[in-house]
Order: structure tokens, then sequence, then C-alpha cells
């Protein structure tokens, strides 16, 4: 009796195969990393960074996405073209202010921020814009990101939230302390 076993794989393991795959992947280039020369743009004061950066795509003054937060630093990339390099950092630094009662921001900042303002110092990296979309397509893409609700919205509801939740457990507080008597 003779046994004939058909093999259609001449390799001895399945180890081997496996090897054999993993060896023959075309391997990714790394990213090459670009040096970063920033020169400062200007200053806002009195604002917030939220509020900011809603601006630069509510006004249509450029199209951005968040590429990072480090520490006190954001920075941002140019959304308007594939592979655009060029980018934005802003340093933002918290400061203590008592607002004239005129000013826009005078309630909000004193209610909810308690009394802190930021103060943002911009930058930008010494790359140009480049391979951006056509116009139209520009357009459409800041029509898509100015609807819905903007950064420093959301900032604020969740502020507020937090400044409702403070007072509530306050009250709270007072209803187990005077018990009968709180009417």
């Amino acid at each position: 009796m003779v046994l004939v076993l058909n093999v259609e794989n001449s390799k001895d393991s399945d180890y081997e195969e496996f090897a054999e795959m993993t060896t023959n992947k075309e391997t990714k280039p790394k990213k090459k990393h670009v040096l970063q020369n920033w020169k400062v743009l200007t200053t806002v004061k009195e604002t917030y960074v939220e509020k900011y950066t809603d601006s630069l795509i509510r006004d249509k003054k450029w199209l951005f996405k968040n590429e990072y937060k480090k520490g006190n630093y954001y920075v941002l990339k140019c959304e308007e073209g594939q592979n655009c390099l060029y980018k934005r950092r802003i340093e933002v630094k918290e400061v203590p202010l008592n607002l004239p009662q005129e000013h826009y921001l005078s309630e909000i900042c004193n209610t909810v921020f308690e009394k802190k303002i930021h103060e943002l110092k911009v930058e930008e990296n010494d790359q140009i814009h480049s391979n951006h979309f056509d116009s139209e397509k520009i357009n459409e893409m800041f029509l898509e990101r100015g609807t819905g609700m903007s950064e420093f919205s959301k900032v604020l509801v969740q502020k507020l939230n937090l400044h409702l939740k403070k007072h509530i457990e306050r009250i709270q507080d007072l209803k187990a302390l005077l018990q009968e008597n709180y009417s």
C-alpha cells in the first residue's frame, strides 16, 4: 500500500510560510521630521483660545485642524490642502483680570471662568501654504466646518454645568445642616 500525499506547499512548516509573508511586506517610509522655525505673528489679549480658533473658521480666515496640544501650546495644521506644511502655534497664558462691565466677555469671565481670561501669543512656522484644493472645494469645507456648535460654546456649557453643580451641592449642604428649619 502506497500513500500519496498531495503537497501544494513546499514549505516545511507554517512558521516558514509566516516568516516569508512578513519579510515580503513593503515597509512604509518613515515620516521625515521637519524642524519648525517659529516667528511671532501677533498677540491677542482678553479672549479665550476656543473663541479665537472658532473665529478663524467662522470668519473664513483660515481652515485648520488641531494637530496636537502640549502643555500650554496648541499647534494648528492647515486643512486647506493635502500635506500643507503651514502651521500655527498658540501659546495660552491664563491671566486673572477684572474686565470693565461694558466688555462683551465681562459677565462670562466673572461668573463662569472665575475672573480669568486668556492671553494668546500666535506664532507661525516658516513653511508656505501649498497643495491647496480649488476655491470651490475650500469654500465647501468652510461651510461644513462652520455649522454646529462652536468649541467656545461647548466649553461655556461645560463650565456652566460645573458652576450650577457647585451651587446645587451648596444648597444640599444647607438643607442637611438646617433640616426642618430649611423652609
